[in-house]
């Protein structure tokens, strides 16, 4: 496809998105940023036309009976309902060092990681940031409860966490569908795990027929952290989840963990990069699939470890049972390694 095409079919989307969201001037937002196509390596098996084609608008914030759509009701658990992109509903009994409040975010590296997670930013500025005090362990979970409805909609959301010097935090995500409509969820996480901390972020994906997911998660740990990911993806039309993860402390431990089952004619994208950028360091992806129809599943990892990340144990795994002659799975586990002394 010619770079003329490229660029109109950009435009034409970008104005849709201005119209029906009322943004600012999105072709200046994403200067430089193109939608990815296949040739781009890490986008070899995804395909973004189903997404750039469109012309998405918002949805609706106020939905009836929210608290119906919950798919997992944790007893004691800190609820958060949002819907359509908007906060719908926050528990008020907060745990003593839980801090939950709205951020209007000013514009940074995060915002140029590509042209997905710029639009996210232009198009809804202020994140939900959830936060543990130092020295705090958070015993109740956080459930954040995504409800998405609405022919054609899209719904921009974006969550901060940050783990204070040894605290813990758990933080739920579920993203599901109050119909069969159309819809494209967009959403960014980012993580600031301080030293001696923990934090673990489960999320669960069932946005159902004509549901479009992409995930774009940062994280970043002090020393002697440990963030946890796991991603469970249920059903979706086509679903992409991209990690960056890096390791910025001594004794760090970074786990990335995925589950998905598609069926039909599903398409589930696990992308991953992890950073070793110290000594004595541990990264651990486990990634398992199960490949239903003419479904398709795809693994895309790579760890790098800088040459000073002497003495770092990286794993990575990614396993898949391919149920019938029709379905696809694509994986391509990668380490780039600069250290002489490496697991």
């Amino acid at each position: 496809m010619s770079v003329a095409i490229l660029d109109e079919k950009k435009e034409k989307f970008l104005q849709a998105l201005e119209a029906n969201f009322g943004a600012p001037d999105l072709l200046s937002v994403t200067e430089g940023l193109e939608f990815p196509t296949r040739r781009a390596e890490k986008w070899k098996y995804t395909r973004v036309n189903a997404i750039s084609k469109e012309a998405w608008q918002m949805g609706a914030g106020v939905i009836d009976d929210v608290e119906s759509y919950n798919p997992f009701p944790v007893r004691d658990a800190v609820s958060i309902y949002v819907v359509n992109g908007q906060v719908a509903y926050i528990s008020e009994d907060l745990p003593e060092g839980l801090t939950i409040e709205s951020e209007h975010d000013e514009e940074g590296a995060l915002t140029r990681k590509n042209i997905f997670t710029a639009l996210n930013y232009a198009l809804n500025p202020v994140s939900l940031k959830i936060s543990a005090a130092k020295n705090q362990i958070i015993d109740k979970p956080v459930h954040i409860i995504f409800v998405n409805s609405g022919e054609m909609t899209s719904a921009q959301t974006r969550v901060k966490l940050v783990a204070e010097q040894s605290s813990f935090l758990h933080v739920m995500e579920s993203f599901v569908s109050a119909d069969s409509a159309k819809k494209w969820v967009s959403h960014v996480n980012e993580s600031d795990v301080q030293a001696n901390a923990k934090l673990t972020i489960s999320k669960w994906q069932a946005l159902g027929e004509n549901g479009y997911m992409m995930t774009h998660e940062f994280s970043q740990q002090g020393a002697d952290a440990t963030y946890t990911s796991n991603v469970v993806t249920k059903n979706g039309t086509w679903t992409r989840n991209d990690s960056w993860s890096d390791l910025n402390g001594k004794n760090g431990e970074c786990n990335l963990n995925g589950i998905y089952q598609p069926t039909g004619k599903e398409h589930v994208d696990n992308t991953t990069t992890v950073d070793h950028k110290v000594p004595h360091c541990e990264s651990n992806e486990l990634y398992k699939g199960v490949i239903y129809d003419a479904s398709t599943g795809v693994f895309n990892g790579k760890v790098y470890v800088r040459p000073d990340a002497q003495l770092t144990n990286a794993f990575q795994q990614n396993s898949n049972i391919v149920m019938t002659e029709n379905g696809t799975m694509n994986s391509k586990p990668e380490l780039e390694i600069y250290a002489d002394d490496v697991k």
